[in-house]
């Protein structure tokens, strides 16, 4: 059984005390609140930073189921100052795994990367790590290795794209995603249902060939209605096929302003290198890694993760740090 420690009920300061309680293990709600006694306990929740996911990811499940997704949501975003995509994930979290079986060992994170797992090997992972100590890193490595089924949990691909998305919506983007991907879901998220989410690809002032070929990126971020970066995922597919695309759309658009990016998992970074130094990429005018680079998966995850909900406060330095070039530099030739 967890343990059930430090969980002596917290005040609020708000008009609904007597019947909120706040404890380390989250938020119970134990009457029915009006609409605005819920946003003032939103206001109450903004202040506070003690597990406070846990507390807001609560206070969001209490209000969708009463007011409906669309007034939680929205209202949370506001009043809250954050996205509405890390919402819907506190949210998420919190209905996949109840307060009693929550343990105050393990951080907020690893929560996180185990709500996605049935509760009996959540139950059995976090007792582990709340044992051991666990870091996220061997959280994240056990829990995916206890995934039995990808399809109902969410593919790499897929996860990747959805934070690529709400990177670039957090980021005051608006985002596309190749329309055969707009009905995935990831952590209870359809990815057509990010914020800042297009529904339909601004023609751009390119050849048309040059429009097509970008509205089926995997994913892509636009400012004004204008492409600024490309991002082909590549994890279990033919590396081939993506970077073509890349040099396609370089090659119909002369003076192309768009930063482009491959995104693969480690273990397909010699293989990504290998295939963008191909005579095909290599001998175009300029060579297609000079416009191209690559950023690695886990990269992208560790830096997200360590910085949580400051990822407002990002800009494009952020992506010229995460990626690197894959030019060979030739010696003594």
């Amino acid at each position: 059984m967890p343990k059930r420690t430090d969980r002596e009920p917290k005040a609020l300061t708000s008009s609904a005390d007597r019947d909120v309680q706040s404890t380390d293990a989250g938020l119970t709600i134990r009457k029915e609140l009006s609409l605005e006694e819920w946003r003032e306990l939103g206001r109450v929740l903004a202040a506070r930073r003690d597990q406070w996911q846990w507390q807001v990811g609560d206070w969001l499940a209490y209000g969708e189921e009463r007011y409906g997704e669309e007034v939680s949501i929205s209202a949370a975003s506001e009043l809250l100052g954050l996205p509405e995509g890390s919402l819907v994930q506190y949210r998420w979290v919190s209905r996949r795994i109840a307060e009693p079986r929550r343990r105050l060992g393990v951080n907020y994170t690893q929560y996180r990367l185990v709500a996605r797992l049935p509760e009996a090997e959540q139950d059995r992972l976090l007792t582990e790590s709340e044992q051991n100590r666990w870091t996220n890193t061997k959280m994240q490595r056990a829990a995916r290795g206890a995934e039995a089924d990808e399809e109902a949990f969410g593919s790499e691909h897929t996860r990747i794209e959805w934070r690529l998305l709400n990177l670039g919506s957090a980021m005051g983007y608006d985002v596309w995603i190749a329309r055969d991907d707009r009905n995935r879901t990831f952590e209870g998220q359809r990815l057509r249902d990010i914020p800042r989410m297009l529904a339909d690809f601004p023609i751009q002032p390119w050849h048309p060939e040059a429009s097509e070929i970008a509205g089926r990126i995997d994913a892509v971020w636009l400012k004004n209605g204008q492409v600024t970066h490309a991002f082909e995922v590549e994890n279990t597919t033919t590396i081939y096929s993506g970077l073509l695309r890349m040099c396609d759309l370089v090659s119909l658009v002369s003076n192309l302003d768009v930063r482009l990016f491959v995104v693969a998992p480690e273990k397909r970074r010699a293989a990504v290198c290998d295939e963008m130094n191909r005579p095909t990429f290599r001998e175009r005018t300029p060579p297609l890694t000079h416009r191209c680079k690559l950023i690695v998966f886990e990269a992208l995850e560790d830096r997200l993760e360590r910085i949580g909900k400051d990822i407002r406060h990002l800009n494009d330095s952020f992506l010229g740090d995460l990626s690197e070039s894959c030019e060979i530099i030739e010696q003594g030739r």
